[in-house]
């Protein structure tokens, strides 16, 4: 299973047994340049105004943990 299929099935689970529907991917610096050097638009990077970039998964928030135990984790925000 690939990476953003990995990342997929992992919302899903989180919907199974949380019973609601989380909206925010955490992922490590690692799991970040690997979806990002994959070219699979899996992740949307959107340039702000103040220079930063936003990124969307699905039209979720994600953010890049500073932390490399966890490669995502999907949560409530």
């Amino acid at each position: 299973m690939t990476l953003p299929e990995q990342i997929k099935q992992a919302y899903f689970d989180y919907i199974d047994q949380n019973h609601s529907v989380p909206n925010y991917l955490s992922v490590s610096a690692n799991t970040h340049k690997s979806l990002l050097s994959e070219q699979s638009d899996f992740i949307k990077t959107i340039p702000m105004d103040t220079g930063m970039v936003d990124m969307k998964f699905l039209g979720y928030e994600v953010g890049v943990s500073t932390r490399d135990d966890t490669p995502f984790t999907w949560k409530m925000n």
